[in-house]
């Protein structure tokens, strides 16, 4: 995990102890589903095919243009390669010949042909895109990076070239490049969501998680809608403590799905941090019904009954929350405070002592 679970801090009330923590999830999850590199950058055979003029003029090309459109990989690239032999320094020819041998997963012959094309037209930027996508589906992406970096050349305003260096930088543990390629891209493409993400991802790799959520902010400003966006904005500020700031996104995510537990969960948790009681035990009581084996809102809501001074009802729902969650210690304090309110000392100490045993979560 690379953005660290946060830690419940601060003290609710003389009777209770601090909630527990809120164990919501990193933003990972989210970062997790960028696309891969090789899918960033995608040179199309066909495009680049109708755009090569002597070769519209042969009938073959025709021929080839349907077997492209029609999926037949192995009669493209045989038709490929009768262009090559035809049209020996034609770029286009060469460039459309790498691309079939590359999806019929010839690389070798990939590789050659699109590096000859490179020789003819230096400046194709679909060539180099083209030479960084057959390195990257070998997941090669030390090959990858010099082409990208001459695509990026030849094409500073398009923000794929960009984002391929960014997430081959951060693929070979160049977290600092990684960030500084994604920055560049978020300059390119502001509006586009994608990059900033890519951005909260070069952030978080190099553990500046303020810089992250920003990153992160940025792209939710521009998907309001969007659930995992704004949930995964959320969690991040939960772990960096800023729980107020938490609510706004949070509240955004449950309004597009009310029925997502650990949203509820950890909305609920917020208004509790920030003493917003009523709408803490609407949220948290939701929480269990839509998965009664969902430990934290069982935890967050026996904590906040003790602030009630409920403790017949804390007892309740704390008995629950350690039965889900035996190994964490703020469960059972809250469970002790709630015992001894009660009256009920000898088995307060226990569960105490239970609290005692376990670790501190960090």
């Amino acid at each position: 995990m690379l953005l660290p679970r946060c830690l419940a801090c601060g003290a609710l009330s003389l009777l209770a102890v601090a909630p527990v923590a809120a164990q919501a999830p990193d933003i990972d999850r989210l970062l997790s589903k960028l696309p891969a590199p090789e899918s960033v950058v995608k040179p199309r055979a066909d495009r680049r095919l109708l755009e090569a003029r002597e070769l519209q003029a042969d009938p073959q090309a025709r021929e080839m243009l349907k077997a492209i459109e029609g999926r037949d990989a192995r009669r493209s690239l045989e038709l490929a390669r009768v262009f090559t032999e035809r049209y020996p320094r034609n770029a286009s020819a060469a460039f459309v010949r790498g691309i079939l041998a590359m999806i019929n997963r010839q690389h070798a012959e990939a590789d050659a042909s699109l590096r000859r094309a490179a020789t003819l037209d230096p400046k194709l930027v679909v060539v180099q895109q083209g030479l960084a996508v057959n390195a990257l589906s070998q997941r090669n992406f030390a090959a990858a990076i010099p082409p990208l970096k001459r695509a990026a050349e030849l094409a500073p305003q398009d923000p794929s070239n960009f984002l391929g260096l960014a997430e081959c930088s951060a693929r070979l543990g160049r977290k600092d490049e990684a960030a500084l390629y994604a920055r560049r891209a978020s300059a390119v493409a502001p509006a586009s969501p994608g990059v900033w993400l890519s951005l909260a991802r070069a952030e978080n790799l190099r553990r500046d998680y303020p810089a992250a959520l920003r990153a992160l902010g940025r792209a939710a400003e521009l998907e309001p809608d969007n659930f995992m966006l704004q949930a995964s904005l959320g969690f991040g500020y939960i772990n960096l403590k800023r729980d107020s700031e938490a609510i706004a996104p949070l509240e955004r995510a449950y309004r597009r799905n009310n029925k997502d537990v650990v949203v509820a969960g950890q909305l609920g948790f917020c208004y509790l941090k920030t003493g917003q009681l009523p709408r803490a035990e609407e949220l948290l009581r939701h929480a269990t019904r839509l998965n009664s084996a969902y430990g934290p809102a069982w935890a967050h809501l026996g904590h906040l009954q003790n602030r009630r001074n409920q403790p017949a009802e804390a007892v309740k729902s704390l008995r629950r929350a350690t039965e889900l969650m035996p190994r964490n210690a703020g469960a059972w304090r809250d469970y002790a405070v709630a015992l001894r309110a009660v009256g009920r000392g000898d088995e307060a100490a226990k569960a105490e002592a239970r609290a005692q045993g376990l670790p501190k979560p960090g």
